[in-house]
Formats: C-alpha cells, sequence, structure tokens
C-alpha cells in the first residue's frame, strides 16, 4: 500500500498487486459490516473499527515477527478511536512513512497507520487486539517480508 517496502502496511499492497485483492481488507464495506472493539492489554489505547475481517495477514519482517501481529487492513475513516490520539506512541523506522502505534504503558501494538498507492490513508488493525472474535476461524495469509 506503500510506496516502499517496509511494513506492516505496504504488505497488502505488494500482495494486492500480486494477487488482485488484499488479504484482510474487505472491498465491499457496505456488505453487513460490523463493528468491533479493540485496545491494549491495559486499556490506555482503545478503538472501535468498522468492516468485515475477511483475513488477516502475518508477516516476518523484522518488526512484525517481534510483534506477532495478524494485520487486518481497512480505510483510516473506518477506525474510531476511544482514548486520546496521543495515548498510543508511535515508533517509525526505515523510511518513516508508516506510524506502528504502541501503548506506552503496556507495549502493545494495536494498529499501525499508513497509505495506500493513491494516497488513502489506511489502518493496520492487529486482530489480536479485538475483543470477541475467534482468531482459528480467520484466515491468515503468510508473507515473507523478510525477503524485501
Amino acid at each position: 500500500m506503500l510506496q516502499e517496502l517496509s511494513l506492516p502496511i505496504n504488505i497488502a499492497s505488494v500482495v494486492a498487486h500480486r494477487e488482485g485483492t488484499c488479504p484482510g481488507m474487505n472491498a465491499e464495506f457496505g456488505r453487513s459490516a460490523m463493528n468491533y472493539k479493540g485496545s491494549c492489554h491495559c486499556g490506555r489505547v482503545a478503538f472501535e473499527v468498522e468492516g468485515e475481517i475477511e483475513g488477516a495477514l502475518a508477516c516476518n519482517c523484522s518488526i512484525c515477527q517481534r510483534k506477532g501481529s495478524l494485520l487486518w487492513f481497512v480505510p483510516r475513516e473506518k477506525l474510531h478511536l476511544l482514548t486520546p490520539d496521543d495515548a498510543a506512541s508511535s515508533y517509525t523506522f526505515n523510511k518513516h512513512v508508516i506510524k506502528h502505534r504502541f501503548c506506552p504503558v503496556c507495549g502493545v501494538h494495536p494498529y499501525g497507520e499508513g497509505t495506500d498507492p493513491k494516497g488513502n490513508a489506511m489502518a493496520a488493525i492487529n486482530i489480536r487486539c479485538i475483543e470477541g472474535i475467534d482468531l482459528a476461524a480467520i484466515p491468515v495469509t503468510h508473507y515473507d517480508g523478510r525477503s524485501l
């Protein structure tokens, strides 16, 4: 989704260009979209997100492997913070175009922010932070981000 090849947001672009679709991103948001609630472990960073989780992306790049995130990509306007934006800290690396958002208290990474190739704001939701979902029922696409 980003023009550079750092993670997590731009991996969806790589997969989308290769397969013609983006795992974890529902192109038909009007179709029975649900509202999900999520947070970091301590609750300092909380959010709601609207959409249909059809899949997630697991990546083995340097940061994703360490975080263990399962990422679901949605337009940024579908992510609604329930806590102040400054409750989350940001980490950037490489070209500094992806904001990896995390809780400065408990250290959990609930989401990231970036843009797609057309300049649209996107969010990469760590579905491990969403309440009440069956992670085992969600298809996961494994991506070899380490080889980029």
